[in-house]
């Protein structure tokens, strides 16, 4: 074994060291889970040269790890900051997170791909039960289904079922959103919301009369958004803080992140405001900044935070917002820092852009659809913005006329910085995933069509696609080539 601190190489006579010989720095520890308890004691990283990682679980009690980037101290996955007095390191995670259906938590929909864009197909998928949502964190797959939360671990062949928790009341629940951080499953279904322990247990569940749309999740606190525009925020590691919802605001709050630090809450509104929360105040009611505001001109449905600038995606008003005639609008995007300052836009788009968007680097890659009219032929195109030259017209592909993007644009960035697009694409009726070279505008099918919907998921280093039929979900892994 050999010491990540000094590089020193422990004497081969001595099995299992718990301590460096050379600067007296720890090699193993207890587990931070288990305790002294069972009186194992674990190595704080595993391989051999060039190929360490941290230890990510434990072989007696089975709970996930993270580990600290400075002393390499193991931390259960509630752990927020690193517990060795003076050490100013941050706790990582051993493998890749996926930590909602859309991968970050920041909006951005990008992610980085761990090898060369080759993509085999797997000709020998996982039936399971049917799922609604699906995310993947500390190695494990996590499915939300309408009686319950699953999670699976890759055996190097299949997906194996981990462990199984039943929704309060063995209820059926319609599944909204679903957020994994700090070693819980944060759910939002249309009956209520809940929070579970990735250890095994029910935290928290709440039933209401208010119907959860969108959710952020932090280190430790828990924003929500209602179909009504109400925020509740919640702080507290234990879960077991007040909720406390925030004032009625002049626009109603429609879309909500966070950064990637999980530092600050954004929230954009129908009258066209952008909005800046600190759920580390110590005020109550929480208050809220205004960064941005359109004095109503704008509709923002969508946002993304990245490096301390915000992308705005909604739609022009006019000032005579009409929720019956929202599709109807001009769509607009707008570039702007967390202060509010340094303006681009906001830009009128073409009439048939999509809500969403995927950003990598200082791209914005959005859908568009045309339809059929006397003047033009129906069309499919991917628009492709530079977020520091917002003015000047977009790059744009073109896709099969024949069948239409969904909502759900993904970008998957790999080592050399190639990117390309995930897209959802619907015909008549079946639907299929593409993976889509935005450079060369070449496209590969990487799932089978199906009648129904299907869900994506980067596991690490491989994708999963779920797709569904009937009561069932036949999960395709396909392996990344490294």
């Amino acid at each position: 074994m050999e010491c990540l601190a000094c590089r020193r190489t422990m004497p081969p006579v001595i099995r299992e060291p718990n301590f460096c010989f050379g600067c007296g720095r720890p090699l193993r520890q207890y587990c931070p889970a288990c305790g002294t308890t069972s009186r194992i004691r674990l190595p704080l990283y595993n391989g051999g040269a060039g190929a360490r990682r941290p230890t990510s679980s434990c072989y007696s009690c089975n709970n996930l790890f993270k580990a600290c980037s400075t002393c390499f101290r193991l931390h259960t996955l509630d752990a927020v900051r690193c517990l060795t007095s003076g050490c100013t390191g941050t706790l990582q995670e051993p493998i890749r997170p996926f930590p909602s259906p859309l991968g970050p938590l920041n909006g951005t929909r990008n992610v980085d791909w761990p090898g060369r864009f080759q993509l085999p197909r797997d000709e020998n998928p996982r039936q399971i039960e049917r799922i609604q949502l699906m995310a993947f964190r500390y190695g494990l797959l996590i499915a939300a289904g309408r009686t319950d939360i699953r999670t699976y671990e890759w055996s190097g062949t299949r997906w194996e079922q981990h462990s199984i928790q039943v929704y309060p009341g063995n209820r059926a629940l319609t599944a909204r959103g679903l957020i994994v951080q700090q070693g819980r499953i944060f759910l939002l279904a249309q009956e209520g919301t809940m929070v579970y322990s990735l250890a095994g247990n029910l935290l928290l569940a709440y039933e209401d009369s208010r119907v959860y749309l969108q959710q952020a999740v932090g280190p430790d606190w828990w924003a929500r958004l209602d179909a009504d525009g109400n925020i509740t925020l919640q702080r507290g590691e234990a879960w077991e803080g007040e909720e406390v919802e925030l004032p009625r605001l002049a626009g109603k709050p429609i879309c909500m992140t966070t950064d990637a630090t999980g530092s600050r809450v954004y929230v954009g509104t129908d009258a066209g405001q952008l909005l800046k929360i600190d759920p580390y105040s110590d005020q109550r009611p929480y208050q809220t900044q205004t960064i941005y505001d359109t004095q109503g001109a704008y509709r923002w449905n969508n946002l993304a935070v990245v490096n301390g600038f915000v992308a705005l995606l909604g739609r022009a008003t006019n000032n005579l917002y009409d929720p019956n005639r929202a599709q109807a609008l001009q769509p607009a995007l707008a570039i702007i820092n967390t202060e509010g300052q340094m303006l681009q836009g906001p830009r009128d788009l073409p009439a048939g852009t999509l809500s969403d968007f995927a950003w990598a680097g200082n791209r914005l890659y959005i859908g568009r659809e045309q339809e059929q009219d006397a003047a033009r032929a129906r069309g499919s195109f991917i628009d492709i913005y530079n977020t520091q030259t917002l003015t000047q017209n977009p790059e744009t592909r073109t896709l099969d006329a024949a069948t239409r993007t969904l909502a759900g644009i993904m970008a998957f960035t790999n080592q050399d910085g190639d990117i390309r697009l995930l897209l959802q694409r619907k015909g008549n009726p079946a639907q299929k995933y593409v993976m889509f070279d935005p450079n060369s505008g070449t496209r590969a099918d990487i799932s089978s069509p199906t009648d129904e919907s299907q869900l994506a998921c980067l596991a690490d280093s491989r994708l999963v696609i779920a797709r569904h039929r009937n009561m069932s979900t036949f999960l395709d892994t396909l392996p990344i080539v490294p």
